[in-house]
């Protein structure tokens, strides 16, 4: 791929940002190019990690630990998920190097709470670019990251059942 590497921001408040990633992953993974799918913020036990993970050509690196949600964290848990998250992005950035396409999914949440330089990781995401296509998803709108990406999606939620209290749903939500 080379020069025609691209780099590709999915945002919003909308369910869809991991399944249009998944999507492009899937995509990748089917015309003989290898792919290394990263989560951030999550347990690694979500269903689409189960069925990428038995894809030929993809590589699926997610958290080791489960971290919970970041907004139920005391300042010490808080600053030990901060380190496993640092330590994580930099291998998943090494594992990259030798992939036609990398997602780096909740990667831009992970920078949004603080668990991750931003100046840093564009830095490398741009550097990667050079060899990968790489995908960022995450919730909020970041002027950093639409600057640097070729793609840029926002997903917007205009209804969705947990607004009115349903609990996240399996082969649904996660």
């Amino acid at each position: 791929m080379g020069a025609y590497n691209k780099i590709h921001y999915y945002f919003g408040d909308g369910k869809g940002k991991t399944s249009a990633a998944v999507g492009a992953a899937v995509r990748m993974a089917g015309s003989g190019g290898r792919v290394v799918f990263c989560q951030f913020l999550k347990s690694g036990t979500s269903s689409e990690i189960v069925v990428l993970s038995a894809v030929n050509n993809i590589e699926c690196m997610a958290g080791d630990e489960p971290m919970g949600f970041v907004w139920n964290m005391n300042a010490e848990e808080k600053i030990a998920a901060a380190g496993l998250t640092q330590k994580l992005f930099e291998k998943r950035a090494e594992a990259g190097k030798q992939a036609q396409m990398v997602v780096f999914d909740e990667l831009a949440d992970a920078v949004d709470c603080g668990f991750l330089d931003k100046d840093r990781v564009i830095s490398k995401l741009q550097l990667l670019a050079a060899d990968a296509e790489i995908i960022i998803t995450g919730h909020r709108k970041d002027r950093d990251f639409i600057r640097i990406a070729d793609y840029v999606s926002e997903i917007k939620s205009i209804k969705h059942p947990y607004d009115s209290g349903l609990k996240a749903r399996l082969g649904i939500e996660f």
